[in-house]
């Protein structure tokens, strides 16, 4: 099972929007895909909600029973090809106020049952910001995209990101093993608006500066995504003529993604 996470420091920037058409990309592609709502906001879970594996939580993945249960739910409800979600719940906020290394270990545990059920990827979306439930899922990551916005304070906190990613490899964050295997595909400029000075501007400093990280893509300011994920459909599903622009960005984004994940 391959692991890949949607992660940012700040909020607004178009994270779960991202993630969330990841998933409708790997069920087109017939890919069993187990989806992680690990942001205690809920608003995957909701755009998913279809594909809800009930009775179990995102907060039962930080429990000691947690990989227990999974093994047992999954015995029960074979893994097949789509979407199953794994969905945010009320007592989630709570797990991110333990320190990472009291619940590392039973998340790890928890994956590991994930793939032992025969899942193909598994795609994480996080909360904003820092803290223990982000640094478990970098954990275990083999991937992991940054959308920013080209706006100052979403670059600012993108540096703060940058610093993370690095202590997760090198294993400088204490209760985390090292993760040398994670693999950054870089920042996302997202929420673009090409017909705005300011934009044109910060984009091009952004690859100026982190020339190597930045993804050699772009997604457009589109209320036809914002539309799309209040319906729970992907936007190539939305049918209005300004959608088509808006899918051809996002489809470009998940072939990327998975083309240098090597999901078929």
């Amino acid at each position: 099972m391959k692991i890949s996470t949607v992660a940012v420091n700040k909020g607004g920037v178009g994270k779960t929007a991202t993630a969330v058409h990841l998933a409708f990309a790997a069920a087109e592609r017939q890919v069993s895909t187990v989806f992680l709502d690990l942001d205690e906001q809920g608003n995957s879970t909701y755009t998913l909600g279809a594909h809800l594996a009930e009775g179990i939580s995102a907060t039962m993945l930080f429990t000691p029973d947690g990989a227990n249960e999974i093994r047992a739910y999954f015995a029960a409800h074979p893994v097949k090809p789509g979407i199953t979600l794994i969905g945010s719940d009320d007592v989630l906020k709570e797990v991110d106020r333990y320190p990472v290394a009291d619940i590392a270990q039973n998340f790890m545990a928890s994956i590991k049952a994930l793939a032992e059920a025969g899942f193909d990827l598994c795609l994480v979306d996080t909360p904003n910001g820092g803290g223990s439930i982000p640094q478990c899922a970098l954990a275990v990551s083999d991937y992991v995209l940054s959308p920013v916005e080209v706006e100052h304070y979403s670059i600012q906190g993108i540096r703060k990101l940058v610093t993370t990613i690095g202590n997760i490899k090198f294993g400088n964050i204490d209760g985390l093993p090292a993760n040398p295997n994670l693999h950054w595909l870089g920042m996302l400029p997202n929420k673009v608006d090409l017909r705005n000075p300011r934009h044109v501007t910060n984009l091009a400093a952004l690859k100026a500066e982190h020339n190597d990280y930045v993804v050699p893509l772009t997604v457009g300011l589109r209320s036809t995504i914002a539309d799309a994920v209040a319906s729970c459909v992907p936007v190539w599903k939305i049918k209005k003529t300004t959608a088509r622009l808006a899918s051809s960005e996002v489809r470009a984004v998940a072939n990327y993604v998975f083309e240098t994940m090597e999901i078929n």
